[in-house]
């Protein structure tokens, strides 16, 4: 074989080798954004989830009030999130089978509650949630006084499929 013939069989390694790795490059990219699509997919799932199991339960832990006196007399604003015999019954973060669903009684339980959900496709979401009052005026902006209505938001990221956090949130009233 002469010097040529080497040459043009080394340059067409080299082309093969690039073509190769480019075309396996394209095929874990395509699958990474696969899986992230996924992801997405799934952490609106586990928010939904989050809110509807959030959702069904009481707006505050007695509920007798008079409609006049209700925000007097519900939960103030500094002790929302679990009692402590509750935050006994549902260690956080919270893992399979979620303790919360039957360890909390009402809405603002979930203030500051973390949960960890696998699924069987991609592991390790994690999930926090926080409760607080709103006025009817501004829902966005905690309200610094109880009132008939509690806005949650659920948010839930994944160190490696979810660059942002997914937020999601409901509003309960009384």
């Amino acid at each position: 074989m002469s010097l040529g013939q080497s040459i043009l069989t080394t340059a067409a390694l080299i082309i093969i080798t690039l073509v190769v790795i480019s075309a396996n490059r394209l095929i874990l990219e395509s699958q990474q954004d696969e899986l992230m699509g996924e992801a997405y997919h799934l952490a609106s799932e586990i928010a939904n989830s989050m809110l509807t199991e959030a959702s069904q339960k009481m707006f505050d832990p007695n509920p007798w009030y008079s409609w006049n006196s209700a925000s007097e007399s519900f939960t103030p604003v500094y002790m929302l999130g679990p009692n402590s015999s509750e935050m006994a019954a549902v260690p956080l973060p919270d893992r399979y089978p979620f303790k919360s669903i039957a360890g909390y009684n009402d809405f603002d339980d979930y203030h500051l509650y973390t949960r960890v959900v696998d699924t069987p496709i991609i592991t390790g979401f994690q999930v926090r949630d926080s409760v607080f009052y709103i006025s009817s005026s501004n829902p966005d902006t905690p309200y610094g006084y109880p009132t008939a209505l509690k806005k949650m938001i659920v948010t839930v990221t994944h160190s490696l499929y979810l660059p942002k956090p997914l937020l999601f949130s409901t509003v309960k009233s009384y």
